[in-house]
């Protein structure tokens, strides 16, 4: 899920190898912030298209075994809530071969909101258990495919949330 901001840098804090984090290209506009941000390992992505030059980083970074950081949302979220996925998780998931662990990520939204300002607030993460999706020897995976995989990856996302929830 992606709530703030500040999600990147918090879930990467849990991940003990190199991380690549696909990011809005907009966020690379400014020379001195996207310089910024490329050095902490992001790579832009155009949203809202087939951006095929996002896709082969993305699958590149997974190739050499770094761990890939992408929220399957797109975008987000105004009001907190799990909103529909991409089916972009889902493609990369079956053309990489690579497991996904879905993350749920709490409290972010109020340390660093989306109208701006800090303030101090608990914060969480959740890792699930890998998921991995493949086909049948021969098959080719397509679009059902990866909204199917896309959603069982929110579905995921979903019960660390109920987890989370339910142990407060």
């Amino acid at each position: 899920n992606h709530i703030s901001n500040l999600d990147p840098p918090v879930i990467a804090t849990g991940i003990w190898r190199p991380c690549r984090f696909m990011a809005k290209e907009e966020l690379f506009s400014n020379r001195w912030f996207g310089g910024f941000i490329r050095l902490l390992g992001a790579f832009p992505v155009k949203r809202g298209s087939g951006d095929r030059a996002a896709l082969k980083a993305a699958l590149e970074c997974l190739e050499r075994g770094e761990a890939l950081v992408m929220f399957p949302e797109g975008t987000r979220s105004e009001d907190g809530e799990l909103q529909e996925p991409e089916m972009g998780i889902g493609m990369i998931a079956y053309r990489s071969g690579a497991p996904i662990v879905p993350v749920y990520i709490h409290g972010t939204n109020r340390v660093m909101p989306k109208n701006g300002g800090i303030r101090l607030s608990p914060i969480g993460v959740r890792y699930g258990e890998p998921l991995s999706f493949r086909v049948a020897e021969g098959e080719k995976p397509g679009r059902a495919e990866y909204e199917a995989a896309a959603r069982e990856v929110m579905a995921a996302i979903a019960a660390l949330r109920d987890e989370h929830r339910a142990s407060r």
